[in-house]
């Protein structure tokens, strides 16, 4: 079994962190420059947005690195629940949001169900 659905989860959660420190700069500027301890402010969603977009990406890579490791040491494909709950991830997210990286979270979700499916079959 070749490890890839962690690198590619990973991948997501780098690229969606990338993406939040370009579109969110100012706001994580001001959210540092505030002390980050109750630097979100009750009226700035800018800055609720621009912090829970960039936990998002660091949540996923981690996520990323926890899938990694189980398919580095225990070597058998991902629980089935792991790939259906990623797939419906990637629905309910891309369905709320069109346009989106949510897109790229059927690669990996459909590879952990196909790699589950292929060894239930055997």
């Amino acid at each position: 079994m070749r490890r890839w659905i962690g690198w590619s989860v990973i991948a997501v959660g780098l690229i969606h962190l990338f993406l939040g420190f370009l579109l969110f700069r100012n706001e994580l500027r001001d959210i540092v420059a505030a002390g980050l301890v109750n630097s979100l402010g009750d009226r700035e969603p800018h800055r609720y947005l621009a912090f829970w977009f960039t936990f998002a990406g660091i949540v996923t890579v981690l996520l990323g690195y926890l899938i990694d490791w189980v398919e580095h040491v225990v070597r058998r494909p991902l629980p089935a629940g792991v790939g259906w709950s990623l797939l419906a991830m990637a629905i309910v997210g891309a369905a709320m949001s069109p346009v989106s990286g949510f897109w790229l979270l059927f690669i990996p979700a459909l590879g952990a169900v196909a790699q589950s499916r292929a060894t239930a079959g055997s």
